[in-house]
């Protein structure tokens, strides 16, 4: 389990490394990809659809749902 903003963004940089290096289909910001993950955290910290927000998936097909900036 990883909460840490600091933490999330070491292992989302080295994601989009990874991806740079390696180019896929795969295409994802990566404000986008740390705002799904909080708001994963936040859904399973309030026993929302646990099965689904015990994980972050980051899919291509989220991006657009998740690009709204959180603080």
């Amino acid at each position: 389990e990883i909460r840490d903003k600091d933490e999330m963004n070491t292992i989302l940089d080295i994601i989009l490394e990874y991806e740079r290096r390696y180019p896929s289909d795969w295409n994802r910001t990566k404000k986008s990809m740390l705002n799904e993950w909080i708001v994963h955290n936040i859904c399973y910290d309030l026993n929302l659809q646990r099965r689904r927000t015990m994980e972050v998936d980051l899919d291509n097909n989220d991006e657009e749902k998740y690009s709204l900036f959180i603080k």
